[in-house]
């Protein structure tokens, strides 16, 4: 106490100082208190005059304000997901430490500052997003939520990652005041389902194989039977001409198979190697 009266034997006005009493009813209340210099007629100082009002109600307000306080942050760093909030401007007025750590930044490095040129100035091809393209920026003007996929923001040391996020406006008295921003690096998806994709390209390309092993060993067994004989010797000239002719309409479901397996989009692009001469195993006309 001896502080706060100093102010007032000095001249001044000295206020702040609240403290908790008991009523005779038995009840305890807050007393705002407030010391004022008394002055005798020369003007000198004689004594100090101490009044106090009941700020129970406002003390009550402080401490609900308080424990509210101590909810949201117990929230935002328990949160699995990055979050933030924007003012009008879109400065950053809050984040939690999961947003700090995926954008590589320190939480107090983030506040204040403007978050489009700070970590979403550019798309996934790296060619810049201005501000009136932005998602969050349009959930400012209108108010209205917008949940984006396949987004991008960039971290403290250049590099970027993909992002999904839920842009939702903040509104006071019917106003908009801000944003929150929850959001998530779904690099992990994105690897988990490129390689779901490429296990299914694989499964698709091992039943193929299976197929064309199926269609074309059959044939390819008979044309090579034949091709055995012809080199025998003691064949007659017609018996040849025979085994030549009969290796044609064996090779052709071959040929179906290697064209349906090119026509399939999923298969890799085929190149001709070696001789440019092609044997032609249509019908006759």
């Amino acid at each position: 106490y001896p502080r706060f009266f100093a102010g007032a034997r000095e001249g001044g006005v000295s206020q702040g100082l609240a403290y908790r009493v008991r009523r005779k009813a038995g009840d305890f209340i807050w007393l705002g208190c407030t010391a004022r210099p008394v002055r005798d007629h020369a003007g000198a100082i004689v004594q100090v005059q101490l009044v106090g009002r009941d700020v129970t109600q406002r003390k009550r307000t402080e401490e609900a304000l308080h424990w509210l306080s101590r909810q949201v942050r117990r929230i935002l760093n328990s949160a699995g997901e990055g979050i933030f909030g924007l003012d009008l401007a879109g400065n950053v007025t809050l984040v939690n430490p999961v947003a700090a750590r995926t954008l590589g930044y320190a939480e107090a490095g983030l506040i204040g500052q403007p978050h489009h040129s700070l970590f979403h100035y550019c798309r996934e091809d790296g060619s810049p997003l201005p501000d009136e393209e932005c998602a969050i920026h349009a959930t400012l003007r209108d108010g209205a939520t917008r949940e984006v996929a396949e987004d991008v923001f960039c971290r403290k040391d250049g590099s970027s990652f993909p992002t999904d996020y839920t842009a939702t406006a903040a509104v006071e008295g019917g106003r908009i005041v801000g944003a929150v921003v929850t959001f998530r690096d779904v690099t992990a998806r994105r690897e988990a389902e490129s390689n779901l994709r490429r296990a299914e390209w694989l499964a698709g390309i091992a039943q193929t194989t299976l197929a064309i092993r199926h269609e074309i060993n059959n044939p390819l067994t008979s044309m090579l039977a034949d091709a055995a004989m012809l080199e025998m010797e003691g064949n007659s000239p017609e018996e040849e001409r025979e085994m030549i002719a009969s290796i044609v309409p064996q090779a052709r479901p071959i040929r179906d198979v290697v064209h349906r397996l090119a026509e399939r989009k999923d298969s890799p692009s085929l190149r001709q190697v070696g001789s440019s001469r092609m044997i032609d195993l249509s019908e006759d006309d």
